[in-house]
């Protein structure tokens, strides 16, 4: 059986939610899984984020181009948006020397 995914960004937000439900799941329970926050999962509903994504998609048994294809560029396949690093700060500025730390308060 295919899945038709709905193409209006809005009417696909409320489908991966029932999709989810019928999984026995929800856009909560794939944010604690993961330990990201349920508003950045959410968000990834609306807008690129490609770890959350892959985390929706695979609750649902889809890939992250067939639930939000839009995203993907139809010839190539290659992803329209960036992956963002996923890595932790370092503390670290631009020039790679670690950040000084100011003493707060007074002196």
């Amino acid at each position: 059986m295919t899945l038709e995914v709905p193409s209006d960004p809005f009417a696909r937000s409320a489908w991966i939610v029932m999709q989810l439900r019928l999984h026995n799941t929800n856009l909560s329970n794939i944010a604690r899984e993961n330990g990201w926050s349920r508003s950045v999962v959410s968000q990834a509903l609306r807008t690129p984020l490609y770890p959350q994504e892959v985390a929706i998609a695979g609750k649902i048994g889809l890939t992250p181009r067939e639930l939000f294809a839009e995203r993907y560029d139809p010839k190539t396949g290659a992803r329209r948006h960036p992956v963002k690093s996923t890595g932790q700060r370092s503390g670290r500025n631009v020039q790679g020397r670690a950040a000084k730390r100011h003493a707060v308060g007074g002196g």
